[in-house]
């Protein structure tokens, strides 16, 4: 059974209104042996229950005595006061995180920039819920300033991702939100501090692939400095690599090829705490093929002869992209992004330079290219010396530029009786019988099939 009143509210323009109390509590009712609370009726409140009744009759069967209505007046009244009674302040439970009862001024905990942060403020008594604050009491900033970036919820829930780093001493004010008819007082307010930290910072954004059987070594660091502790906190390191959990450092020799991500967390004596996701890829050394090129023989081009060649090599991860890490190809001669040599060199001379090649991790291995040029291949020997009847004659032609061996050929002419011609090695040699003057032609090819040709008189003395 319930207990209804239509009692007014103390201190309402009705109250003043003189009304028998016999009449006014005739409206109570009840069961001979149930209990109830006299209710205060607060509008859009509800109902606020302070003051238990026992044995009211229904339908006004018990006549209740006029002293027991000023009784339970009084006793009501007398209810309201000592709700007030019970102060209303912040907690110093255990579990309030600002929580420093010794100190004037409380501390919530450290919050860093860029990481999110809450706390959430709890009250003690008041006279609308004097177990513990409850749902009737409402919280606001009364003074100075919270921290950018964080909010304060009429509910105490303190939440946001600071943006700014300081300090902030604002005073916070809680209230029973009940009207006045507890108590004109039934607020408190209480300074708080708020640090607010940079935030760490952790750096790179991204570390180095690896070689199976390659030493490696990577460091991750941290801004501000200070004492800090790096962990893996998901996924894993590759097999044979591992994290120092003091100074970040990333060291080992990989010993697996695959895709390894993970999760590495940086915290330090602050509360602050950082992470960033890393992969590293692990692949197989890179191997370049000896460049096999051509228009050149061991090494030696010629002016004026096109060279022409692909590089390829295998291992890494992905398409291979070429470039010129060091020295300088022959002038005309490039190498492509894709590994092809070419071009016609114009000047000669002694060329070395060096071919990288770099897959998509990053990863690179470099061939060194040695290179000849030639100037184009002519004769050095511009006469034959005379020769006399019946003595031993040698005459070797030479050559300058081209790329050995050199071959020769007569083209035409006649050679006097008596003397040959060695086309491997370019020598007239014999003894001539008949005195006269002969002209003979003569060819000289390289290895590289450049020609030179020339025109040669040979006097035959007495």
């Amino acid at each position: 059974a319930s207990c209804r009143s239509s009692l007014p509210e103390p201190g309402s323009a009705s109250s003043s209104k003189r009304r028998s109390s016999a009449r006014a509590w005739r409206s109570l009712s009840a069961s001979p042996s149930s209990s109830c609370s006299h209710c205060l009726n607060k509008p859009d409140r509800g109902r606020t229950c302070l003051l238990p009744c026992r044995g009211l009759e229904a339908g006004g069967g018990g006549r209740v005595k006029r002293f027991a209505l000023v009784f339970a007046l009084v006793v009501v009244l007398a209810g309201l006061v000592v709700a007030a009674a019970s102060a209303l302040a912040f907690s110093d439970a255990s579990d309030f995180a600002c929580k420093t009862p010794n100190d004037a001024v409380w501390t919530c905990p450290t919050g860093s920039v860029g990481t999110p942060y809450s706390v959430q403020f709890k009250a003690r008594a008041g006279c609308s819920d004097p177990v513990g604050g409850g749902p009737y009491v409402k919280y606001s900033v009364a003074s100075g300033g919270l921290p950018p970036g964080l909010s304060l919820s009429s509910s105490g829930l303190l939440s946001g991702t600071p943006t700014q780093a300081g300090t902030w001493e604002p005073w916070i004010r809680v209230e029973d939100y009940v009207e006045n008819w507890c108590s004109d007082t039934a607020h408190t307010e209480r300074q708080f501090i708020f640090n607010v930290l940079t935030g760490l910072d952790l750096e790179p954004s991204s570390v180095p692939p690896g070689t199976v059987g390659a030493s490696y070594s990577a460091t991750l660091s941290v801004t501000p400095a200070g004492t800090h502790t790096f962990a893996v906190t998901a996924g894993a390191l590759p097999p044979g690599l591992a994290l120092d959990a003091s100074n970040g450092a990333i060291s080992g020799t990989p010993t697996t090829v695959g895709s390894y991500p993970f999760k590495v967390q940086v915290s330090d004596t602050d509360g602050r705490s950082i992470s960033r996701e890393y992969n590293i890829n692990v692949a197989n050394p890179i191997a370049i093929s000896p460049p096999a090129l051509q228009g050149q023989r061991a090494g030696r081009g010629e002016v004026g002869i096109a060279l022409s060649g692909q590089l390829t090599a295998t291992g890494g991860n992905g398409a291979f992209t070429w470039t010129v890490a060091g020295g300088t190809p022959p002038t005309g001669v490039t190498l492509g992004a894709d590994g092809t040599v070419s071009g016609t060199p114009s000047v000669a001379g002694n060329y070395t330079f060096t071919a990288q090649a770099a897959d998509v991790d990053g990863r690179t291995a470099t061939v060194n290219i040695p290179l000849t040029v030639a100037s184009n291949l002519s004769f050095k020997t511009l006469a034959l010396k005379p020769a006399k009847v019946g003595k031993l004659y040698t005459a070797k032609l030479k050559t300058i530029g081209g790329v050995a061996p050199v071959k020769w050929k007569i083209l035409g002419g006649k050679l006097p009786r008596g003397i040959r011609f060695d086309k491997k090695l370019g020598v007239f040699a014999g003894t001539p019988k008949r005195e006269g003057t002969y002209r003979v032609s003569v060819q000289a090819t390289d290895a590289l099939g450049v020609t030179s040709k020339k025109t040669f008189v040979l006097v035959v003395k007495t």
